[in-house]
């Protein structure tokens, strides 16, 4: 869809769901070209985000003041344009079936950037996304690849693959997560 992918370009509503180390410069990253919600699941850690902007464990990180972060997942995901997945693997079935619940935009899409695979089923993290929130069936990438918090902190070159559905979404996609 046209109208989506010149959204994407221009002033793209994101939600980073995950506030550990790769979500926070994940957050960063987009905060350049997009309007950046970063939700994190532990209220002490969403506490100290909000004062600091700083991570402990990537010295010289401070995350950009126009990063709204939050503990409020409906604020986080509501009225979206891309939910960006940076959670744990074992934490990210439970909050995508609370995602399911929030009334989702139809043109949401989703980024997934959390590890692993379930342990039962064997399905992969874009997969029980799009299992646990159908309205995102078949529109799941998964950003994945050699990479490293605090190197991309620190601008260090990085090579990411982004697999999914192809077409102008998924070129929108890359240009946006792109570091040149």
């Amino acid at each position: 869809n046209a109208r989506i992918v010149l959204k994407i370009m221009a002033n793209l509503r994101v939600a980073v769901l995950g506030g550990g180390m790769w979500g926070c410069v994940l957050a960063q990253h987009l905060a350049h070209k997009s309007k950046v919600r970063l939700w994190e699941f532990v209220p002490a850690l969403t506490a100290s985000l909000k004062k600091t902007r700083r991570l402990k464990h990537i010295p010289g990180f401070r995350l950009d003041d126009s990063v709204l972060v939050t503990n409020d997942l409906v604020e986080a995901c509501q009225d979206v344009d891309l939910i960006l997945f940076v959670l744990p693997s074992r934490a990210l079935a439970a909050t995508a079936k609370r995602i399911r619940k929030i009334k989702l935009p139809k043109s949401v899409i989703a980024v997934n950037a959390s590890k692993g695979i379930e342990p039962v089923t064997l399905a992969t993290m874009g997969d029980i996304i799009a299992r646990e929130i159908p309205s995102l069936r078949g529109k799941v990438w998964t950003l994945t690849g050699p990479s490293f918090a605090r190197e991309v902190a620190r601008g260090v070159p990085t090579g990411l693959l982004l697999g999914g559905p192809s077409g102008p979404q998924a070129k929108a996609l890359v240009s946006l997560l792109d570091g040149g």
